[in-house]
């Protein structure tokens, strides 16, 4: 005899009632303002925001200055402490238990930057190498499992950190090649970390204005799952981000391409449009 149906199943959550995290990715040139984009995750949300802040370079009277809550950024790994996969992991872990026991404990983790991060971790490898040859190596020499080691160790760590319930913000330098604009990591990573985030944000400023590219073009590299953002947005702070993402912010005309757009005058397409 076949079992009743119901409508009221013990599996799985309804998709409307899932808690939604962002996952992005700021890359640009240097001075473009990813780091404050990043950092502005404070305005969003009153708990703690995690900068895994691998360059060093916070200042908190400029993100003080731009309206960052430097009150509520703590700051990851402590003076002196090297960043290693290890580290990372032990965070990862200590950030879960935390959150396991209060939801709220933590809005974001930044990652500034992976451009960085990822060198540490291939230089990390490589004095691994070196320390277990049984011949003498020159440092300077790099292996590609070093680069094989780096990859794998990375893709494990942004796919924990990803899975966290709490929004992970990522930025990095930009590459321009030949035929395209791409953060500055290894191919095979970035292809990666770009397919892993929701968003993938190209930043530059455009007459003394910050703008992020949330579609790509056939030479840039962008990406939006969530088909809420224009071409080319104005002040794409993670704030911002953030409340256009859950509704709260309509976005104007002002925020439109059209005060932005620049015709391209090679074959590069938009290759310079926002350079």
């Amino acid at each position: 005899m076949p079992k009743a149906s119901s409508s009221i199943s013990s599996i799985g959550v309804p998709l409307e009632e899932k808690e939604r995290y962002l996952k992005v990715l700021y890359y640009g040139r240097q001075g473009t303002g990813k780091t404050t984009a990043a950092a502005l995750a404070t305005k969003s949300k009153s708990a703690k925001v995690l900068v895994i802040d691998a360059e060093g370079g916070l200042d908190t009277r400029a993100l003080a200055s731009r309206g960052v809550d430097t009150g509520h950024v703590v700051v990851w790994p402590p003076t002196g402490q090297r960043v290693t996969s290890e580290g990372l992991n032990e965070l990862h872990q200590a950030l879960a238990d935390e959150l396991e026991e209060n939801p709220d404990a933590w809005s974001a983790v930044v990652f500034d930057s992976m451009t960085e991060i990822h060198q540490l971790l291939r230089e990390n490898a490589t004095e691994a190498r070196i320390s277990k040859s049984r011949v003498v190596l020159d440092p300077d020499v790099i292996d590609w499992d070093d680069y094989n080691k780096m990859t794998s160790q990375l893709r494990k760590l942004i796919r924990r950190f990803r899975d966290l319930p709490c929004d992970i913000i990522f930025t990095a330098l930009e590459k321009v090649g030949d035929d395209e604009i791409r953060p500055a990591i290894t191919p095979a990573l970035g292809t990666d970390l770009m397919g892993y985030v929701d968003l993938v944000v190209r930043t530059a400023i455009v007459q003394g204005q910050q703008v992020g590219r949330f579609q790509p073009t056939e030479h840039i590299n962008a990406k939006d799952r969530t088909n809420s953002f224009p071409p080319l947005m104005a002040d794409p702070s993670f704030d911002r981000i953030r409340a256009v993402a859950d509704g709260t912010l309509d976005l104007d005309e002002d925020d439109s391409q059209s005060e932005f757009e620049k015709p391209a005058e090679d074959p590069n397409d938009n290759k310079k449009d926002e350079e």
